[in-house]
């Protein structure tokens, strides 16, 4: 049976109670992705649609999935994360859908989910969560300054404060509190240095397989920027023992709560006195995540190892302007090296037109000296555009 795919990446959103029409939005935007991950053979619901041009593009590239177009009785769906939103849309066109129970995928999502877990395996700096505002004054009390506070269901960094003194706590905390109506976690913002993913996929007995590793690029709150993605699992070296606990750990705290399918954790490393440590499990994501395109990218694409670099697209000007900037870098499919974007330019939304807030950008290099003058390429090229 093939597959329909579903990119609903608002789904942390959806599981907050904070499905807001700009998430939406975005969420519409990307959710052309999936047609960057899918198959030759599977098709792709899109919430805001590309023109034909685009999808000329992605073929030119290698990619070679299909929009969806009328009944998919005889299709399986696949979702970005399992919510009630998302298996309306897939049941929409007639998609069966296998999936774990709405709640238990909410309940693992959390991240009381993820600290519990943390805790459990004696991972400092895991964090405490609070649903009320004298639970949240108890904790920063508790806490050294800056200190993180995030919502209990988010993604990307989407929603991160920091915390940097004792003045007006009791304002932040209301504020917080309001607009994150499930929960908010604390914990101390520690001195980031790389930021790493491991996904994996958890079958119905709870076998862990498909595991693969990727380094992210973040900011120092963990805010997400990008994907490095290279050959083999170079990017966790000296931390493997470590990382593999927390991976089964996790799958298996998920399948004793009746989940299954795509998951993966974040993880990072930090500066502490004596040197470099790692803080191995600082989220989990029970859902699909972008590094599913990364690796995609690099499947069709090619190269020894690559970049999938998201910037705002107002610091990027029309593609055909980005694209002569980055003109020594273009991507040349026959030595499968070099630099494409991978966004459409526009799509059409709920009846107009609009261009998306995001340019998503793939370098495939042969070398990692290769990469990093694309990197460099890259953020000279939109930096240049934003200082305009």
């Amino acid at each position: 049976m093939n597959n329909v795919f579903y990119y609903n990446t608002s789904f942390d959103a959806e599981l907050a109670g904070n499905y807001t029409d700009r998430i939406k939005r975005l969420s519409a935007e990307m959710s052309v992705y999936a047609l960057v991950s899918a198959a030759s053979n599977d098709t792709v619901i899109c919430d805001a649609v590309p023109d034909d041009s685009y999808l000329k593009h992605l073929r030119n590239l290698g990619f070679a999935a299909q929009l969806q177009s009328g009944s998919a009785s005889d299709l399986m769906g696949q979702a970005w994360g399992w919510s009630k939103h998302s298996l309306e849309r897939l049941e929409s066109v007639g998609c069966a859908c296998d999936h774990p129970p709405l709640e238990t995928v909410k309940k693992v999502n959390s991240r009381v989910f993820s600290i519990g877990i943390a805790s459990s395996l004696g991972i400092p700096y895991a964090g405490e969560s609070a649903h009320d505002i004298s639970s949240l004054r108890e904790i920063i009390k508790r806490l050294p300054y800056p200190i993180l506070i995030k919502p209990l269901h988010g993604s990307s960094g989407m929603g991160h404060f920091v915390l940097d003194n004792p003045e007006s706590v009791d304002d932040t905390c209301v504020k917080l509190l309001a607009a994150n109506p499930s929960g908010v976690s604390a914990e101390p913002l520690l001195d980031r240095v790389d930021d790493f993913a491991a996904n994996f996929l958890i079958d119905r007995d709870g076998s862990v397989t498909d595991c693969s590793f990727h380094q992210c690029v973040t900011d120092n709150r963990g805010i997400f920027r990008g994907i490095k993605i290279r050959e083999g699992d170079d990017c966790i070296n000296i931390w493997r023992e470590r990382i593999m606990k927390s991976v089964h750990a996790s799958a298996s705290a998920l399948h004793d709560s009746g989940f299954f399918g795509h998951a993966g954790i974040d993880l990072f490393t930090f500066r502490t006195p004596d040197g470099i440590d790692i803080h191995p499990l600082c989220e989990i994501n029970a859902r699909r995540t972008m590094g599913e395109v990364a690796r995609a990218c690099r499947r069709t694409m090619g190269g020894k190892c690559g970049l999938l670099r998201q910037i705002p697209s107002a610091r990027c000007g029309s593609h055909s302007e980005l694209m002569r900037t980055l003109g020594g870098y273009s991507y040349d499919k026959s030595r499968s090296e070099g630099i494409s974007i991978i966004s459409p330019e526009t799509l059409r939304y709920e009846g107009s037109t609009m261009r998306p807030a995001l340019v998503m950008i793939y370098a495939a290099a042969g070398s990692e000296r290769s990469l990093d003058e694309m990197e460099d390429a890259i953020e000279n090229a939109t930096i240049r555009k934003r200082l305009k």
